[in-house]
């Protein structure tokens, strides 16, 4: 991945995290539980990007 989409990724991850955080239907433990989960998310699909990369998909 090129600086540009490192940037991107973060921002959406950070988007996510901060509608998560905002909601006021999830308690402290829930909010760090489903960051926990949108990291993870982006960090496979980061890994499923580069994976179609080495196989020849481009984006």
């Amino acid at each position: 991945m090129d600086e540009k989409e490192i940037i991107e990724h973060e921002a959406i991850k950070n988007i996510l995290k901060l509608a998560v955080i905002n909601n006021k239907n999830f308690g402290n433990i829930e909010n760090k539980q489903i960051c926990n989960r949108i990291d993870a998310a982006a960090q496979q699909a980061d890994w499923i990007m580069e994976l179609l990369r080495m196989a020849g998909y481009t984006s």
